[in-house]
């Protein structure tokens, strides 16, 4: 995992390369990329990221059909800008979050305020909006949310470019912005994606291109916390989920999924083989379902061919447990 300077600086490339090639996508509005999964009984929601101006960010597959969610009226109409993470909490609902921005690897374009919707995952209806005005002063990028058994109760969403978290206690029903120090942004690499993981009490960051990961504990991001460095990193990690205590991650430019259990220091010898890819596909998100690990693999190089990209959506392959699934995204219908 540590193999540093070389390594690094080519898959910076590599990925550097990738969002170039995007750029030709913005022709053509009307394929997606699934980035985002959560699975809801025999029920799957999508977020599919606006890199262009047209179809719809947020969508449910259910018997088979992709269809927009919660209807393509509220995609058409504004309610849903551009759906760039989302959660779903023990109590049903979907947590969205809207970074208001479409177009986003051209000219982004920009629709509303960045902002978080909860839905009810059975109705579709809106249960509360959160407006993050004035707490993202760059790009909502990736969303975290605290929760007990009643629900949840705080919100984290990351702001690569601003360098800084917005929290949004649902107690208070209020929210702020943590600047974080100068320290955390990635050198040489001025990377503006800052992925997060909230492990038991603390929530771990760390900018793509960084040697180190950083956390803060939950109490000390709402009032007078500090940040620590938690260990040395491979700079290509590309944060996936989280189970239990487990951050689940890969490295830009290879395919294994692997997980490091955080009340162990963070070095090779305490890392775990969680899946070995799939192909030629990218694993895209790693979630918990059924009490097993699920992959998002989704088909990039498709994509930037301007072909409507393979997805799959199943069980972690390093599980002798798990039985083999026939759950492939290419062959749903949308409507």
């Amino acid at each position: 995992m540590f193999k540093t300077a070389a390594l690094g600086a080519g898959a910076l490339l590599v990925v550097g390369a990738t969002l170039w090639g995007l750029i030709d996508v913005i022709y053509r509005p009307y394929l997606y990329l699934p980035t985002r999964v959560q699975p809801y009984g025999a029920s799957t929601f999508l977020a599919l990221p606006r890199y262009s101006s047209g179809g719809y960010s947020l969508a449910k597959e259910s018997d088979g059909v992709l269809r927009p969610w919660p209807d393509r009226l509220a995609h058409a109409t504004g309610v849903i800008g551009n759906a760039v993470d989302i959660r779903l909490d023990c109590r049903g609902s979907l947590w969205v979050l809207d970074s208001g921005y479409v177009d986003t690897l051209r000219k982004p374009v920009k629709l509303n305020e960045p902002r978080i919707l909860a839905f009810d995952a059975d109705s579709g209806k809106i249960g509360k909006v959160i407006p993050l005005k004035g707490l993202i002063k760059g790009r909502a990028q990736y969303l975290a949310v605290d929760e007990t058994n009643k629900g949840a109760r705080s919100l984290y969403v990351s702001d690569g470019p601003a360098r800084s978290i917005a929290v949004w206690d649902l107690m208070t029903d209020g929210g702020h912005r943590v600047v974080l120090p100068e320290r955390i942004v990635a050198h040489p690499v001025q990377s503006k994606v800052l992925y997060m993981a909230l492990v038991g009490d603390k929530l771990y960051f760390t900018y793509f291109g960084s040697f180190d990961l950083y956390c803060m504990k939950k109490d000390g991001l709402k009032s007078g916390g500090r940040v620590v460095r938690a260990g040395r990193k491979d700079p290509r990690m590309i944060m996936l989920g989280v189970e239990g205590n487990r951050i689940i991650f890969r490295l830009a430019g290879t395919n294994e999924v692997l997980s490091w259990d955080t009340r162990t220091p963070l070095m090779q010898g305490n890392l775990e083989l969680v899946d070995r890819g799939n192909g030629g596909l990218n694993q895209m998100a790693v979630v918990p379902n059924f009490g097993k690990l699920w992959v998002l693999d989704g088909d990039v190089r498709g994509f930037l061919d301007g072909k409507q990209s393979v997805h799959h959506f199943r069980p972690a392959r390093t599980n002798r447990t798990l039985e083999p699934t026939n759950h492939v995204f290419p062959e749903i219908k949308t409507v």
